[in-house]
This record gives structure tokens, C-alpha cells and sequence, in this order.
């Protein structure tokens, strides 16, 4: 029984700890905010420790996969839906990363965490380069990659590499800012953010054109349709974040003065939280088709609803505290609950999907 789990174990579970991850730094974030709310805090630190548990729990047969059944690795990299979900895995090292820089030090200490997130962040860029490289090389080459094939999970790969200068940012807040490690950390999160940001326009285009011009995806993908809000919302929390890891560093930055150019970071920021709430808007509207022609089966894809909409509350918190307060407050607690009903209802639904054999069939 254990090599069939390890065998159909999929790319696709890392989205699992992804949407798990992220609540622990909402519920942060919430309790931040308001007074009332300082409650919150200590449920992000059990989801952090969730976080952690499943996190352990899936790298251990998604590591296996890869040595025992190879040939399964192949068939899911070549595919163009199951494939785009490898980041995830990598990504969850930077979201773990960001909960041990986060949450880590009331737990286990500063040092200890600040260390053990750094590490995640050089694990995490590593593993996220290396699959970005190589979903690209087949995407180019692979001669059965048609129009029909495109969906929004081809932005995973993008977002992924949108992830890292998150971490990178948060590092260079709390302890590596002074240290030899910072120019390092710093080129690879501007590396990061530059491949992420234009592969994001540049598959964008390509989905779009494909929802235009072609079919929209059957029903068991609309759920990646949700996936189109992560990466804009991820640019928002850097950009709020890198302010404040040039604030830690007294307003500049490897001899760059960062300060007068605040503002404007602000406002491009909320230019981008605008498009994030635009296309969840979008999102609802293409669900709400779905849901009425009857085709939204019960899928492990439903996974896709929980991280992106959680990036946006992240993003919405991050925001609220910069610039919009009175404005951004009600809807961050809003978005907040909305995404613990969400993660509730798709963990039930995993369950019956669970229930119905699916995670010993290879066509899951």
C-alpha cells in the first residue's frame, strides 16, 4: 500500500501545504491590525505547526517519487496540467520559511528560526529555478502541447518564482540585512522577481488568448481560475515588505537611498492589489458559470481556491497598514474569514475525494 501512495502521489499535494501555510500568516496579520483580533495570532500558530506536520508528511513520498517511480515523474512533467504543480513543493520551503520568520522565534527562538528560514529560502529558490527551467524547456518543445491545453495552473510556475524575493524581503526585515548573506539574498530575490513578474504577462497572454479564442477548460479545472489572483497579490506583499526591510536598514540599501521613492512603491502597490480584487471578481463570475451549467465536480484541484485568495488577504493586511486602514480593515477580517470557510470546505471535500479511493488511483 505504501509504494501505490508514493507511486500516484502527484505534484498536485504541494498545493495542499500551500493553502495551509499562507492562513498562518492572515491570521498574523489580523491579529496586527486591530486589538480585538490579537486572539488571532495564536490560531496562526497552529496552523503554522499544521504547516509543518503535513509539510514533513508529503516531502517524504514526493522525494521518494522521484527515485522509485521516475518513469511517473516524466509522464506528470510532460503533462500540461499536472505538471505546472512541481513549483508547489518548492514553493511551500519559502511559505514555511516565511512562517519561521514570522511565527519561528515565539516557538523555537530567534536564532533558530531566522536560520532554519534562510535555509527554506535557498532550498525553496533552488528547487523553484530548477523546475521553472525545466517545465519551460518542455513547454517549447513538446510537440503535443495544443491551444485547448492552456489553463490558468500554467501561472504556477510564474507565481513560484514571484514567492522567493517574499522570503528574500523578510529576511533583510528582521536579522540578515547587515550581514554578508544580504546581497545575495537581494540579487536573487531581484532575479526572482524580475522572471516571475514578465513570465506572468507572458503566459498570461497566451491563457488569455486561449479563453478567447477557444472553449473555455471542463469544469474539473475551473477551480485554477483562481490561480490568476496569486500573482499580482504576491507583488503587493513585497513591495510593502522591501519598504520595510529598507526601514530596518535606516532608509537605504547597499549605499542606495530608498526613502523618497516610498511613496511612489505604495502607490504602485495599490495599483496592483487593484487588479488582484478585479480578477477575484472575474474568478466568481466564471465559478458562477460553472456551478450553473453543473460542471464543478469535487476535485483534489479545488486546492487551487485556498492559496491565491489567502495571498490576497495577505496582501489586503499588508496594505491596510500602509496606506488604506479605515478602508482596507473590514475587508482584510472579511477576506479573512472568507478564507478559512474556503479552506474548511475544501479540506471536507478532500476527504470525500479521499473517500472514493482517489489517492490510489493513478488518474488522480
Amino acid at each position: 500500500m505504501l509504494k501505490r501512495i508514493i507511486k500516484n502521489f502527484g505534484p498536485e499535494w504541494g498545493a495542499a501545504v500551500m493553502g495551509t501555510a499562507a492562513l498562518c500568516i492572515t491570521m498574523q496579520l489580523s491579529s496586527e491590525v486591530s486589538r480585538p483580533f490579537s486572539p488571532l495570532l495564536y490560531v496562526g500558530l497552529g496552523f503554522f505547526l499544521l504547516t509543518t506536520v503535513i509539510f514533513i508528511l508529503f516531502l517524504i513520498p514526493w522525494t521518494l517519487r522521484f527515485f522509485m517511480y521516475p518513469e511517473e515523474i516524466r509522464k506528470d512533467l510532460k503533462n500540461p496540467v499536472r505538471g505546472n504543480f512541481f513549483p508547489t513543493i518548492p514553493i511551500s520551503f519559502i511559505l514555511a520559511g516565511t512562517g519561521m520568520n514570522k511565527l519561528g522565534p515565539m516557538l523555537f527562538g530567534p536564532w533558530l528560526s531566522y536560520h532554519l528560514s534562510i535555509i527554506f529560502f535557498f532550498l525553496g529558490a533552488a528547487g523553484i529555478f530548477t523546475f521553472g527551467y525545466i517545465l519551460t524547456r518542455i513547454q517549447f518543445l513538446h510537440r503535443e502541447i495544443h491551444l485547448e491545453h492552456a489553463n490558468f495552473s500554467w501561472f504556477i510556475p510564474p507565481v513560484s518564482h514571484l514567492i522567493i524575493p517574499v522570503l528574500g524581503a523578510c529576511s533583510m526585515d528582521v536579522y540578515w540585512a547587515q550581514t554578508s548573506l544580504a546581497p545575495v539574498i537581494f540579487m536573487i530575490s531581484m532575479i526572482a522577481l524580475g522572471v516571475g513578474f514578465f513570465n506572468f504577462l507572458f503566459v498570461g497572454a497566451a491563457v488569455w488568448h486561449r479563453y478567447i479564442y477557444h472553449t473555455i477548460p471542463q469544469g474539473r479545472l475551473a477551480p485554477t481560475v483562481m490561480v490568476g489572483i496569486a500573482p499580482t497579490a504576491i507583488v503587493v506583499v513585497f513591495l510593502i515588505k522591501f519598504t520595510e526591510a529598507i526601514e530596518a536598514s535606516h532608509g537605504s540599501l547597499f549605499g542606495i537611498n530608498f526613502v523618497s521613492v516610498f511613496p511612489l512603491i505604495k502607490i504602485i502597490a495599490s495599483i496592483f492589489w487593484g487588479f488582484s480584487f478585479w480578477w477575484l471578481i472575474l474568478a466568481v463570475i466564471l465559478l458562477t458559470h460553472y456551478v450553473k451549467i453543473k460542471d464543478h465536480p469535487l476535485e483534489f484541484g479545488w486546492w487551487a481556491y485556498t492559496f491565491p485568495l489567502e495571498a490576497f488577504v495577505v496582501a489586503t493586511g499588508l496594505l491596510a497598514k500602509s496606506v488604506a486602514y479605515q478602508l482596507l480593515y473590514p475587508v482584510l477580517i472579511t477576506l479573512n474569514v472568507l478564507a478559512v470557510i474556503v479552506w474548511v470546505t475544501v479540506v471536507f471535500g478532500t476527504v470525500k475525494w479521499l473517500e472514493r479511493g482517489a489517492f490510489f488511483s493513478a488518474q488522480h
